[in-house]
């Protein structure tokens, strides 16, 4: 189903928009790399161009996202192909908190708490 979403929003949408929204992401990310400015990753997790498409295609997805974002959720995204919400806070008691919540509103959803792996790939030579 997340095919036939992609196709719909490439279809609408032109190809310099596309452009042009591909070339802002690509600096705001850069951008955040480089500062890790809060505001910067909230632009960047404003999709305009998948995700309205795409949360249609996700079971109470509306109702996710409220409860993630009053519950003190920073930012809310679809990760791949719509199979994965990920909301984001960098408070462990609002994780906890998140997940007790939404298990209770949603039991049929697995919730995970993940954090970020701040030094990347590691080579180790044996």
């Amino acid at each position: 189903m997340a095919g036939i979403a992609e196709e719909t929003a490439t279809g609408q949408i032109m190809t310099d928009e596309r452009d042009k929204y591909d070339g802002m992401a690509a600096r705001i990310e850069a951008e955040i790399a480089d500062s890790l400015d809060e505001e910067l990753e909230m632009e960047l997790d404003d999709d305009r161009l998948q995700e309205p498409y795409r949360q249609a295609l996700i079971p109470d997805y509306d109702a996710i996202r409220a409860t993630c974002l009053d519950g003190g959720a920073g930012t809310l995204w679809i990760s791949g192909s719509g199979s994965t919400l990920m909301a984001v806070t960098d408070d462990t008691i609002v994780a906890k908190f998140l997940q007790v919540k939404l298990r209770e509103q949603f039991p049929k959803c697995d919730t995970h708490i993940l954090t970020c792996d701040t030094e990347g790939a590691q080579i180790e030579y044996l």
